[in-house]
């Protein structure tokens, strides 16, 4: 399970999770998402998920799955760089086995860019990591 929640704030930021006493349960600190800590599933959203929806009073299904498909993209950018820090490799490392400048390895690393499926290939390449994909209908809460 990757640490970011709904509202994306990342352990080490102003972002960080507590457990729940003896439940097998995990809420961040800062925003007081809650999820299963075995699982990572989101149990309670986070108490700011409307900050995810600007101009939107009343979020549809659709604009829901959204957000859903965006925090998955941003979980697997993050995993990805968690693999490549566990690992020791440096950005600067990366950048000359994927053939890139730093700077671009640092921008795929932001998970606030839309990379192309060839780039985060190409990353998982270079810092010798793994994922696949599981696809479902959506079903909304």
């Amino acid at each position: 399970m990757t640490d970011v929640c709904l509202s994306r704030h990342v352990d080490g930021m102003s972002h960080s999770w507590r457990f729940d006493g003896d439940n097998p349960i995990i809420i961040c600190a800062f925003c007081d998402e809650m999820r299963d800590a075995v699982s990572g599933n989101v149990l309670r959203p986070s108490s700011t998920v409307m900050d995810n929806y600007p101009g939107i009073k009343d979020p549809t299904s659709r604009d829901r799955l959204g957000l859903a498909l965006a925090e998955q993209q941003v979980n697997l950018i993050v995993s990805l760089r968690e693999i490549r820090e566990a690992r020791g490799l440096t950005v600067d490392q990366v950048a000359v086995t994927m053939g890139l400048s730093p700077f671009l390895v640092i921008q795929l690393e932001a998970a606030g860019t839309n990379p192309t499926m060839s780039a985060i290939r190409a990353y998982a390449k270079a810092v010798g990591a793994y994922f696949e994909f599981t696809v479902t209908a959506w079903e909304d809460a």
